[in-house]
């Protein structure tokens, strides 16, 4: 069974840092940086959730916290599914295969390639 955590790799107080997803299944052990941004003085690794006790102000506020709570929680399961149909096909995850699985969540793998008569007519 795969793991994903989301980890802030910095101690820099009051700026955004991108949170790195960690995956492991069996031997494979992926870390790549993702599009979330969190400020690491709120992220416990740890729990791999926000602390409990935030301030919130004008640059980080509850709607903000609960928004990026939600896209990581669908981006762990998007990632685990698609590894699960990965792991069905006798495959395993690599790095790239990670980048293009995060992509396609936040649909900026799906370009659409036309054919020449295609380009022509549209």
């Amino acid at each position: 069974m795969a793991t994903i955590k989301f980890l802030a790799k910095s101690d820099i107080i009051g700026k955004q840092v991108s949170l790195y997803i960690r995956m492991k299944d069996g031997n494979v052990d992926l870390s790549i940086v993702s599009p979330i941004k969190v400020y690491p003085e709120y992220w416990d690794n740890l729990t791999e959730r926000f602390k409990k006790r935030i301030t919130f102000n004008d640059n980080f506020s509850e709607s903000e916290k609960l928004n990026l709570e939600l896209e990581i929680s669908k981006l762990k399961n998007y990632i685990l599914k698609s590894n699960a149909e990965l792991n069905k096909s006798a495959l395993k995850p690599n790095k790239i295969w990670l980048e293009s699985t995060i992509a396609k969540f936040y649909d900026k793998g799906s370009v659409k390639v036309l054919s020449l008569n295609e380009y022509i007519d549209s």
